[in-house]
């Protein structure tokens, strides 16, 4: 028997499109949350670069050190490696062999080697410089309440610090900074005031107000044994006429 095709109402025919067009409307929402979601999350990164003040401030870079504390910064780098360098003998001879041996892979093979102490001078050289650049206003302060820690002095001088070279300046201020801390060391003070540091109108000053002041205490002391010799003698004498009348 042939099959045939009734038609179906128009109820019916209307509620078998809407069943159709469901997993059709379903994906658009889909489509739409997952954009809504894209330009929130840029609008959101957008609006957080452009307000600085939303940020969150264990995030800001420290702040680098003023030009009127370079020189102290050098002095900083220089204790630095000194401390590196007193205290891990077989590192700093580890980075030494692989300065000589990357420098020998990079030059011709006509040049000489460098030799142990060139190549420890350069690498000191490098680590200088990568210390003045990567030296920061917090390390100041560390400095002045105590010592760098081994972390920080680890990030100042950054191990072989290949690539980092001293500039003719910073070789000129460190030069600088370290005669001055050597002139500071070795001056003279008196009372704990050095020398060179004060005019000479006010060293001379200085000077006669210590021997005022030291003039002073000398006559007071000498007037109260004085006055304490006389004060015996004159006890005595009254114990003598005291003796003669009874």
């Amino acid at each position: 028997m042939a099959q045939v095709d009734w038609p179906l109402p128009e109820c019916a025919g209307r509620r078998r499109a809407e069943r159709a067009m469901v997993p059709r409307r379903l994906r658009w929402c889909g489509w739409a949350a997952i954009a809504v979601a894209c330009t929130s999350g840029t609008v959101s990164r957008v609006a957080a670069a452009e307000d600085p003040a939303g940020a969150d401030p264990d995030d800001k870079p420290p702040a680098p050190v003023p030009e009127s504390e370079r020189a102290r910064a050098m002095l900083v780098c220089k204790n630095a490696i000194w401390k590196k360098w007193s205290g891990g003998l077989e590192e700093i001879g580890a980075l030494v062999n692989q300065s000589r041996e990357d420098l020998a892979s990079m030059g011709n093979a006509s040049e000489q080697p460098m030799n142990y102490s060139e190549a420890a001078r350069a690498l000191a050289l490098r680590q200088l410089a990568s210390c003045s650049r990567e030296v920061t206003a917090v390390d100041l302060e560390a400095t002045k309440a105590g010592s760098l820690s081994d972390s920080a002095v680890d990030r100042l001088l950054g191990g072989p610090a290949l690539g980092f070279s001293l500039t003719d300046e910073d070789k000129e201020l460190f030069d600088k900074a370290l005669r001055s801390e050597i002139v500071n060391a070795e001056a003279p003070s008196i009372l704990g005031i050095q020398v060179h540091r004060v005019p000479w109108w006010l060293q001379i000053l200085y000077m006669v107000g210590v021997v005022a002041l030291v003039s002073y205490v000398v006559f007071f002391v000498v007037q109260r044994l004085t006055a304490r010799d006389k004060e015996k003698a004159r006890a005595k004498d009254e114990k003598k006429e005291g003796k003669k009348r009874s």
